[in-house]
C-alpha cells in the first residue's frame, strides 16, 4: 500500500574550513498521500545574530539568495509573507506563506500552499544551532504534502537547498568578518 524511498546528496563546496552544506530528501506515499521531505545543514563562520539578521531580512534576498530570488514582508508569527521561489531549471513559483514560528536566533518556520493543503502544502523551517566556536549550524528542512509533492522534489532541489545554504553562509561571514574589522 504504502511506500518510502531515502535519496542522500552531499556537496563538498566549503564555506570555510571544514564546513559544507549537506542534504537529503524522503518520500513516503500511499494512494493519495504524498509527502517529501528535505533536509539539509551548514556550518557558518558567523553567530547567530547574524545568521539571523541575513534569514530575516527578506527585502535583501535577491542579492544574495539562488534559490528564493525575491521575498518581502514582516517576519512575525502570523504575518504572511510574499516570496519567489526560482528552482533551477524550473519556472519561477510565487507563493504567500503565513509564519507560524518565530524564535529569534534560533528558528524560523512559515507554511504555503498553492490552490488547496491537499493539493500542496510546504512547512520550511530555519532553525539556527549556536556553535562553541562563536559560530551557528543552520538547518535548512521543508516538508512537503499533497498531490503535487511528488513532481516537486529532486536531486536539483536538493542542489538548490545547498546553493541557498552557501550563500546564506558566506553572506553572515563576510558581515561578521566586516563586523570585526576596527572603525
Amino acid at each position: 500500500h504504502g511506500w518510502t524511498v531515502e535519496a542522500t546528496a552531499a556537496s563538498g563546496a566549503p564555506t570555510g574550513p571544514d564546513a559544507g552544506s549537506h542534504g537529503k530528501f524522503m518520500l513516503r506515499a500511499d494512494d493519495m498521500y504524498c509527502m517529501r521531505e528535505i533536509r539539509t545543514d551548514i556550518e557558518i563562520d558567523a553567530p547567530p545574530r547574524i545568521v539571523w539578521d541575513v534569514l530575516t531580512d527578506l527585502d535583501a534576498y535577491g542579492e544574495w539568495n539562488p534559490q528564493t530570488t525575491s521575498a518581502s514582508g514582516v517576519v512575525g508569527e502570523g504575518e504572511t509573507i510574499d516570496i519567489t521561489v526560482e528552482p533551477a531549471g524550473r519556472r519561477p513559483v510565487s507563493m504567500s506563506p503565513r509564519v507560524t514560528a518565530v524564535v529569534p536566533r534560533r528558528r524560523l518556520e512559515w507554511v504555503g500552499t498553492v490552490v488547496h493543503p491537499r493539493l500542496f502544502e510546504a512547512r520550511h523551517e530555519f532553525e539556527l544551532e549556536p556553535l562553541h566556536d562563536g559560530g551557528t549550524r543552520l538547518y535548512n528542512d521543508e516538508r512537503i504534502h499533497g498531490l503535487l509533492a511528488r513532481f516537486v522534489v529532486d536531486d536539483g532541489t536538493i542542489r538548490d537547498y545547498e546553493a541557498m545554504n552557501r550563500a546564506l553562509a558566506e553572506r553572515a561571514a563576510s558581515m561578521a568578518t566586516a563586523e570585526k574589522r576596527p572603525a
